[in-house]
């Protein structure tokens, strides 16, 4: 999973916290559609105020809106939960034929009910 992987990369205290934080949400693998994706990423290099984000987030954009996630968590609230920069994602992806809508959140955001 690309969120474990580059949680397992990072700095403590911040790896272990966030790791335990995934295990509570519950986060799944998930297929995508590789050909969606490519297609997606060099349409948010191409958008101004996408591609002014880290090729990574570039990734992790692409990667929900080719698969069956309904949730983007992240902790890069500066970014990935910017709405300018997600009405500029929602607009590529409307223009790619993805008219998925785009939750994004904190990792507390989606704990289940009393845990």
């Amino acid at each position: 999973m690309l969120v474990r992987d580059e949680l397992e990369d990072s700095r403590e205290p911040y790896r272990s916290r966030d790791l335990r934080l995934i295990t509570r949400i519950g986060l799944k693998d998930s297929s995508f559609d590789q050909e969606i994706f490519l297609r997606l990423l060099e349409a948010y290099r191409r958008e101004p105020l996408i591609s002014r984000l880290p090729e990574g987030d570039h990734g992790h954009l692409a990667m929900f809106a080719a698969s069956d996630l309904e949730a983007l968590v992240t902790c890069n609230l500066k970014d990935l939960a910017n709405q300018l920069i997600l009405e500029a994602v929602r607009k590529v992806n409307h223009a790619q034929g993805i008219a998925k809508e785009i939750r994004t959140g904190p990792p507390e955001a989606f704990l289940p009910p009393g845990r």
